[in-house]
C-alpha cells in the first residue's frame, strides 16, 4: 500500500491510498473516487475490456492530469473506473500506465517503493 497518492485533474486534487500492482495494465479508480474527481460515462475517453481473475470486464477509460506518489509525478495518466471490492472503496490501484514512467524498485525488507525517473537512467 502506498499512502497519500495524489490524483489530479485540471481543477481538483484528491489524496488516497493506492495499491501497487505491477501486473495491472491500467491504473484503476473506484467509482466513489471517480465521482469525486468529476469523471462519469458522459466524459469518458472510451470503454476498455480487461481480463482479470474471474473473466473479462468492461470499464470506462479516462485520463488524469497527473498522479503523484511521494516525489514521483507522471502526467496524463490513463485509468479505468472499476470496483476493487467493498473494502477498497476509497483506494486506487497503480498499474503500468503510472509505473512505466519510472524505474521502480520494491524493497520488501524496508517496506518501501522507490520510483526513479527513467530520463536520468538513459
Amino acid at each position: 500500500m502506498i499512502r497519500n497518492v495524489a490524483l489530479g485533474t485540471i481543477s481538483d486534487e484528491i489524496h488516497v491510498d493506492a495499491i501497487l500492482d505491477t501486473g495491472a495494465t491500467h491504473c484503476i479508480v473506484p467509482p466513489s473516487l471517480a465521482d469525486t474527481l468529476g469523471f462519469h460515462s458522459g466524459n469518458r475517453l472510451g470503454v476498455v475490456t480487461t481480463h482479470a481473475v474471474g473473466g473479462a470486464r468492461r470499464a470506462d477509460r479516462h485520463c488524469l492530469e497527473y498522479v503523484k506518489a511521494g516525489t514521483a509525478r507522471a502526467n496524463r495518466i490513463s485509468f479505468l473506473i472499476d470496483e476493487l471490492g467493498p473494502a477498497y472503496r476509497f483506494v486506487a490501484l497503480l498499474g503500468l500506465t503510472f509505473i512505466k514512467n519510472f524505474t521502480t524498485t520494491v524493497n520488501f525488507d524496508e517496506n518501501r517503493v522507490l520510483f526513479r525517473s527513467r530520463r536520468m537512467h538513459r
